[in-house]
C-alpha cells in the first residue's frame, strides 16, 4: 500500500493538465466516444479509460491521464510484491523498486494517456502469478494465469513476445503439479474469456455513428488483420545495418539513463546473482528481457523508446538482486550499515540528472502549446476548407472537433502521402486548403501563406508592398547593412492563452544578397524567452535576395502568446542568413 500511495502521489505530481498530442490525444477520443482507434484497437484501454472520464476533476484529457499514473502505480507495487517474494528483504524491495518508479520513461509514460503502463501491469501481474503457482502448486492460479494473458492481448500485442518465457517457465515447473486433460481444457477456457474485450471493436464498428480517421470493419479478414496490427508490419525488419547498429546503440543508451550510475552495476551484478540463486526465475527474465531487446531493435517505429518498458521492469528486478547481494556483504558494524545506506542514496542522486537531459515534465505553457494552437488554428480556418497535417496535430484537431463540436465542417487529414500537389490541384477552388507545415512541393507551384500557425494554399501572394511605413512601435533595427526592420504593429491585444497579431515592416537598404530567416522572441518581465517563432520574411515567398533597394513591405504574423493577456512583455528580433 505505500509503494501505490508513494508511486500514484508522485506521478500526480507530475500528471499532464491536458489532453497531450499524439497517440495520446487519440485514445483520449476513443475512450471518451467509444470509437475506434488505430490498429491493434486497445479495447481493453479504451473501456477502462471510459470508466475515468466519469471522474469529475480535470477536463477529460487530464482524467484518461490519470489511468496511467493509476496503472503505474499499481505496476510499482506488483514489481514489489515479485521482488519481495525472491530477495526476502522489504527495504532492499522498496528500494530497487523506487528504481523503476523514478525511471524517466516509466514516470514520463505515467503522466499521459498511454497503454504502456496497464501493459507493464499485466507483465508484473502474470510474473506474479506464475511465482504464486510455483509457490504454492494450486491450479488456480494457473487459470487466473491463463485469464490475464488473454486479457493482455486486448491492450497490447508486445505481450505475445513473453509467450515463450511463460512456455518455459511452465515446462521447468509443471512436474510439481499434475494437470488433468479437463484442467488443459479450462486454462484454454480462461484464456479465451480474457479476449472477449476484442468483442468492443466489431461492435462499436456496426454501431458508432462517427470515427476518429479510421474506417469501420466490415469484414472477418478486415478484423483479424486490424487487431493483428496488420498495418505497422511493414515496420518490422525494415532496417539498414547502420540503423540495426543504430537502434542497438539507442537501446543501451536509454537503459543507462533509466538506471544511472550504481544503479546499472547493481542491475548487472543482479543478473549473475538471480542465475546462481533463482535459476527458473532467471531464465524466465531473461527470456522476457532477450526477446522484447530482439524486437524493438528490429522494429522501426518513431516511440520505440515506450516499447522498453518491459525491459526496464525486468531490469529493476535484477537491482533488487544486486542490492541484496551487496546488503548481505555488508558487515554488521553500524558505520558499514551507514555506508550502505549512503551507497544507495548515492544511487539516487543520478536520477536528477537524466531529468536534464530528458525532460519529463509536462506541466509547463509547453503542455498547452499544441492543444492551444490546434484550436486557434482551426477556428482560423474558413468554410468547409481542409486541413492537411501530421500525426501530432491531425489528433488535437479531432479532439476539438469530436469531444468540443467546434468546427466539425473542417476536414482533417493526417499527411501520410506525399503527392499533395496532386491533390491540392484537385481541390483548391472547391475547398481552402491548409497545411500544419511548409510543403516545398506545393510552395513551388502556390503560395503557401501563414495564417495562425498554418500555412493557406493560395493561387496568388497577398498585398505586401507599402508606399510609406508609420508602426506603432518604432524599431529601425539594421541587419548586414542592408535590411532594416523599421517596426511594428500590434494588431490584437491576446486573450488567456491565445494569438497576438503583429505587422512588421521591412525595408531593403539595398539589395541583400543571400536569403535570411527572421525569429521572433517573446521575453518576459525577467527577461527570459517563453516563446521564439523563426521563419522566412513576407510569408515565405518573396525572399531577402528578391528585395530591391528601397523597396518597403508589411507582413502579417500570429505568434502564440501562453499566458494571460495582462502578463508584461516585450518583443524581441533576430535576422539571421539561412543555411
Amino acid at each position: 500500500l505505500f509503494v501505490f500511495i508513494s508511486s500514484f502521489l508522485y506521478f500526480l505530481s507530475q500528471l499532464a493538465p491536458t489532453v497531450v498530442y499524439g497517440d495520446s490525444a487519440e485514445f483520449v477520443i476513443g475512450a471518451y466516444k467509444l470509437t475506434i482507434v488505430h490498429s491493434s484497437g486497445y479495447p481493453l484501454y479504451l473501456l477502462l479509460g471510459k470508466l475515468f472520464t466519469f471522474i469529475p476533476i480535470g477536463d477529460i484529457g487530464y482524467r484518461v491521464n490519470l489511468m496511467s499514473a493509476f496503472f503505474g502505480a499499481l505496476t510499482s507495487s506488483f514489481v514489489f510484491l515479485i521482488i519481495l517474494d525472491l530477495v526476502q528483504s522489504f527495504f532492499v524491495s522498496l528500494i530497487s523498486t523506487f528504481t523503476l518508479t523514478f525511471s524517466f520513461t516509466f514516470s514520463f509514460l505515467s503522466t499521459i494517456a498511454e497503454v504502456y503502463t496497464l501493459n507493464s501491469l499485466f507483465l508484473a501481474i502474470l510474473i506474479y502469478i506464475l511465482m504464486q503457482w510455483k509457490k504454492k502448486e494450486e491450479k488456480k492460479f494457473l487459470f487466473l494465469f491463463s485469464f490475464f494473458l488473454g486479457l493482455s492481448l486486448t491492450n497490447h500485442l508486445t505481450i505475445l513476445l513473453f509467450f515463450p518465457s511463460f512456455l518455459i517457465y511452465f515446462l521447468l515447473e509443471k512436474s510439481r503439479i499434475s494437470l488433468k486433460i479437463s484442467d488443459f481444457e479450462k486454462t484454454i477456457a480462461f484464456f479465451i474469456l480474457g479476449l472477449l474485450p476484442y468483442l468492443y471493436i466489431p461492435i462499436v464498428s456496426f454501431t458508432s455513428t462517427e470515427t476518429i480517421f479510421w474506417q469501420k470493419i466490415k469484414s472477418l479478414r478486415e478484423l483479424l488483420l486490424f487487431v493483428s496490427g496488420s498495418p505497422f508490419k511493414v515496420l518490422l525488419l525494415n532496417q539498414s545495418l547502420l540503423e540495426f547498429l543504430n537502434s542497438i546503440l539507442k537501446f543501451l543508451v536509454f537503459l543507462l539513463f533509466q538506471f544511472p550510475g550504481l544503479a546499472t552495476i547493481f542491475g548487472v551484478i543482479g543478473f549473475l546473482e538471480c542465475r546462481k540463486n533463482k535459476k527458473e526465475e532467471s531464465i524466465l527474465f531473461s527470456v522476457i528481457f532477450f526477446f522484447l531487446f530482439l524486437f524493438v531493435i528490429n522494429y522501426k517505429i518513431g516511440d520505440i523508446y515506450h516499447f522498453y518498458l518491459p525491459c526496464y521492469l525486468i531490469f529493476s528486478i535484477w537491482v533488487g538482486f544486486g542490492i541484496m547481494w551487496l546488503w548481505k556483504r555488508t558487515p554488521e558494524e553500524k558505520k558499514f550499515r551507514i555506508l550502505f545506506a549512503l551507497t544507495i542514496l548515492l544511487m539516487f542522486i543520478f536520477y536528477p540528472l537524466t531529468y536534464k537531459i530528458v525532460d519529463i515534465s509536462v506541466r509547463s505553457y509547453k503542455s498547452f502549446y499544441f492543444l492551444d494552437t490546434s484550436r486557434m488554428g482551426l477556428i482560423s480556418t474558413e468554410k468547409d476548407s481542409v486541413i492537411i497535417c501530421d500525426w501530432s496535430y491531425a489528433t488535437l484537431f479531432r479532439y476539438w472537433q469530436m469531444i468540443y463540436k467546434i468546427r466539425r465542417d473542417v476536414i482533417v487529414v493526417f499527411d501520410f502521402d506525399e503527392k499533395w500537389i496532386e491533390y491540392v490541384d484537385r481541390l483548391l477552388g472547391k475547398r481552402k486548403i491548409y497545411f500544419s507545415r511548409y510543403e516545398k512541393g506545393v510552395g513551388t507551384k502556390y503560395y503557401l501563406i501563414p495564417e495562425s500557425f498554418l500555412y493557406k494554399v493560395e493561387k496568388s501572394p497577398p498585398e505586401f508592398k507599402e508606399k510609406m511605413a508609420k508602426p506603432e512601435f518604432l524599431l529601425n533595427q539594421v541587419f548586414f547593412d542592408s535590411i532594416v526592420l523599421i517596426g511594428y504593429d500590434i494588431l490584437k491585444e491576446p486573450e488567456e492563452r491565445g494569438i497576438l497579431s503583429i505587422n512588421l515592416y521591412w525595408k531593403a537598404l539595398k539589395k541583400p544578397e543571400k536569403i535570411c530567416i527572421v525569429e521572433i522572441q517573446m521575453l518576459d518581465s525577467k527577461g527570459k524567452t517563453f516563446y521564439s517563432k523563426e521563419f522566412r520574411p513576407i510569408y515565405g515567398f518573396y525572399s531577402t535576395e528578391k528585395w530591391r533597394e528601397g523597396e518597403i513591405m508589411k507582413e502579417k504574423i500570429n505568434l502564440y502568446f501562453p499566458f494571460k493577456s495582462s502578463s508584461s512583455f516585450r518583443l524581441k528580433f533576430k535576422l539571421s542568413i539561412e543555411k
